[in-house]
């Protein structure tokens, strides 16, 4: 777990005990069953311990690193069978549109051949009649 230091975490007490503990984990001490989080430094005991997760990406504030990953704003549409390969790979998410209607907001691809798409929800659809707008993944 000492992949959490130098992260900013939440982390949950047990039995009760103040508001979870958020900020920089600063020192993971094995030998005293301890961790060290934030400016105030403040030690908890691994036996106090339930759950270190990241804080969510919005608790950083303004022009701060994020944790993960974020879907990109902007997208293209798939034409080309390597780009259709990529989203199932990557598992990214898709827009599909028939026309301008919009038929799903965010879904992910299972598999496609040259003429049909196969959704997550096991909706077939046909290329020819169907956009797919694929958005990356950033960061």
């Amino acid at each position: 777990m000492k992949h959490w230091v130098g992260q900013r975490v939440l982390v949950e007490r047990a039995g009760g005990r103040k508001d979870p503990v958020q900020g920089i984990l600063l020192k993971w001490d094995a030998d005293a069953e301890i961790i060290v989080v934030g400016a105030k430094r403040v030690k908890i005991p691994f036996s106090q311990i339930v759950r270190i997760h990241p804080l969510p990406e919005d608790a950083y504030g303004k022009g701060k690193k994020r944790a993960r990953s974020s879907i990109h704003t902007v997208g293209y549409v798939m034409r080309q069978s390597i780009q259709f390969d990529n989203a199932i790979y990557f598992k990214s998410a898709v827009t599909v549109w028939k026309g301008v209607k919009l038929i799903s907001y965010r879904t992910t691809i299972s598999s496609h051949d040259d003429h049909n798409v196969v959704l997550e929800d096991g909706t077939v659809l046909d290329k020819e009649l169907y956009t797919f707008v694929v958005r990356s993944r950033r960061g």
